[in-house]
């Protein structure tokens, strides 16, 4: 039986239609555009070798193992991670979606389409990364982040923060517990600096003195400033 009629001019990712024999029956002006040829006719091993198939992590595919073979023996693929190389010779992040094509209960070809994200997950890396230079600039720097929802919301250390204070604190510390930290002659000035600022929207520069145990006290600086909702 012929496959039915599937419109892929109308698909705006590249997308391919494989035969039952594994073939590829039509592809799309976006997939022959990153293939920079006809695809009509390869095979999955064609397939693989043109595009040079690996998972994110580098490692390769086998023909069986793609997502066009599988959907092939009945079963739906949904956003397979993948990496290729275009013809252009850029390697390109794609989730890969395939269904089988059927008539009745027998599948007669495999429909495949890619999603380029390879901007996406290049933004999320360098945002990882530069999330990373700013966690170890602010540990060496001992600069702790903590982080409050006022007026009588929890608040959570960031990064390593608390050990400024003291390896025993809680991850999460409530507002009345962190300014019960501040040594009792400075306490009556920190606690109307942060009031003001909260009432203005202006940020904070603050310093106080914290006291670890009794008779004992460190000097520190807070700088604080609010997140707005509308």
């Amino acid at each position: 039986m012929p496959l039915p009629s599937v419109p892929l001019t109308c698909i705006r990712q590249p997308a391919i239609l494989f035969n039952a024999d594994g073939r590829i029956a039509a592809a799309n002006d976006l997939a022959e555009a990153f293939a920079g040829r006809s695809l009509a006719g390869l095979s999955a091993p064609d397939v693989v070798r043109l595009f040079f198939h690996r998972r994110f992590d580098g490692s390769l595919l086998s023909p069986g193992e793609l997502p066009g073979t599988r959907a092939l023996g009945g079963e739906e693929v949904i956003e397979f991670p993948l990496s290729i190389t275009a013809a252009s010779g850029r390697t390109l992040d794609i989730l890969a979606t395939a269904s089988p094509v059927r008539d009745g209960d027998a599948v007669e070809g495999a429909l495949v389409v890619w999603q380029d994200i390879t901007r996406r997950n290049r933004a999320e890396a360098a945002l990882r990364e530069s999330e990373e230079r700013f966690r170890l600039a602010r540990e060496c720097a001992r600069i702790g982040v903590w982080e409050w929802t006022p007026p009588a919301g929890g608040g959570e250390w960031r990064d390593g923060s608390f050990r400024i204070f003291d390896d025993t604190l809680p991850p999460c510390l409530a507002m009345n517990e962190l300014r019960a930290l501040v040594h009792l002659e400075d306490r009556e000035q920190a606690e109307a600096a942060l009031d003001a600022a909260l009432a203005l929207g202006e940020p904070l520069d603050l310093e106080f003195r914290y006291s670890p145990a009794p008779g004992e006290f460190r000097w520190l600086r807070a700088l604080g400033d609010g997140v707005y909702d509308g």
